[in-house]
């Protein structure tokens, strides 16, 4: 025993969490790319005529971004259970309700209230898109992915970091 110390063990992530965490910026990348087909700015305009038309092309790039946006929430969720798991705060196996899932994150320090109150909204609309009539989703929606792209991005700021210090080992 040479008397020096070992430098801090660095926990290794679940490999669940790494896949997602790889995927989920891919997934982010090709919202993006969905919602800049109607243009730069995202245009609401753009979007709801699109969502309402009926050509089969302008449709096809509405789906793009309601799927992306599907996908994105769902990670978000995943992420938040199996952080919340390997972390010992959540039993394996329990039902998955994500709004419940935010607040026990919110509660264990993982994201702020502000966020976590975000992110319940956005499941919630996520829930409700999928029994919507197209003009009312695609305003919905529109509003959503806007507020999607700012809230991951403040997920992302914090999740990494509370879970890295909240990992046994």
């Amino acid at each position: 025993m040479s008397g020096t110390a070992e430098p801090p063990r660095t926990p290794q992530l679940p490999r669940q969490i790494t896949n997602r965490l790889r995927d989920l910026t891919l997934h982010r990348d090709t919202l993006l790319y969905a919602m800049g087909e109607f243009g730069d700015d995202f245009s609401r305009e753009r979007f709801v005529a699109a969502a309402t038309s009926n050509d089969p092309a302008a449709r096809a790039k509405v789906l793009a971004v309601e799927r992306g946006f599907e996908i994105l929430m769902n990670y978000l969720t995943e992420l938040t259970v199996a952080g919340l798991e390997a972390a010992g705060y959540r039993n394996p196996g329990a039902e998955v309700v994500a709004p419940r899932e935010f607040r026990l994150l919110r509660s264990k320090g993982g994201i702020s209230t502000d966020l976590c109150q975000r992110l319940i909204e956005l499941n919630r609309t996520r829930n409700d898109i999928q029994h919507d009539y197209p003009t009312m989703q695609a305003r919905i929606l529109h509003g959503a992915v806007i507020e999607l792209r700012t809230q991951f991005a403040a997920f992302m700021r914090t999740y990494p970091g509370w879970l890295r210090e909240n990992m046994p080992g």
